[in-house]
């Protein structure tokens, strides 16, 4: 959605690292977030085979420590926002993984949480949506 505004590789690569260790952080990778994943790829504008290579270990730290962007940061947490909750929820891994990324980021809890809302607003409509396609007759709920 809004990976484009990230120009610089180190920018891409560490985001696409972050998306990964989330995409797994329950122990799996649910469809909808493979899905995400892919999406990402190609917003990214990376080869697949680059995104397969991008591995490490997992020190968000060390990923994010050149990021001084305020609005590089601000498209982290709004992806990552969405990529957590593409399998309708929010666990405890994953949470644990993007306070880490908030603390990294020196992202107050204000800013934090509206980033989360935004998320859970965004995941509210595209479910909205998919059943205004399927039935446009009944009622939202």
């Amino acid at each position: 959605m809004y990976l484009h505004l990230l120009q610089k590789p180190e920018h891409k690569i560490a985001f696409m690292r972050l998306a990964r260790l989330l995409a797994g952080a329950d122990g799996f990778v649910a469809r909808n977030e493979r899905s995400y994943l892919h999406a990402f790829v190609d917003e990214l504008g990376m080869a697949e085979e680059a995104v397969t290579a991008v591995d490490g270990a997992d020190d968000i730290e060390t990923w994010l420590k050149g990021i001084q962007d305020e609005q590089v940061k601000h498209v982290f947490l709004a992806e990552l926002m969405l990529l957590v909750l593409a399998d309708g929820t929010l666990g405890e891994h994953e949470l644990r993984i993007l306070e880490e990324v908030k603390r990294v980021f020196g992202c107050s809890d204000e800013v934090f949480e509206r980033f989360k809302d935004w998320a859970y607003r965004m995941d509210h409509l595209r479910t909205e949506g998919v059943k205004l396609i399927l039935d446009p007759t009944r009622a939202n709920g």
